[in-house]
């Protein structure tokens, strides 16, 4: 820490201001994220937006889960069949 900043502010006032920053940073974005979807899908169709996205997501996430449960099923198959063999 420079001489200047550690004349005015303690480590623990100089945290403090920065984590506040970082969480009214944080806020105000999520507002304008908010007012900008709204403003350009209207609110209905940015709730339609989020909510598609979100299901398009949960059945991503679930054909993937699937996935790797018949790839881990087959890889187990084939270790079963070769100790048999």
């Amino acid at each position: 820490m420079s001489e200047a900043a550690a004349a005015t502010a303690s480590p623990t006032n100089a945290t403090g201001y920065s984590a506040a920053q970082q969480l009214v940073t944080t806020d105000w974005n999520i507002v304008v994220a908010i007012v900008l979807m709204a403003w350009a899908f209207g609110w209905s169709g940015g709730k339609e937006l989020v909510s598609t996205s979100y299901t398009g997501a949960k059945d991503k996430a679930a054909e993937q889960k699937a996935a790797h449960a018949e790839r881990k099923r087959t890889k187990k198959a084939a270790k079963a069949a070769a100790k048999n063999a």
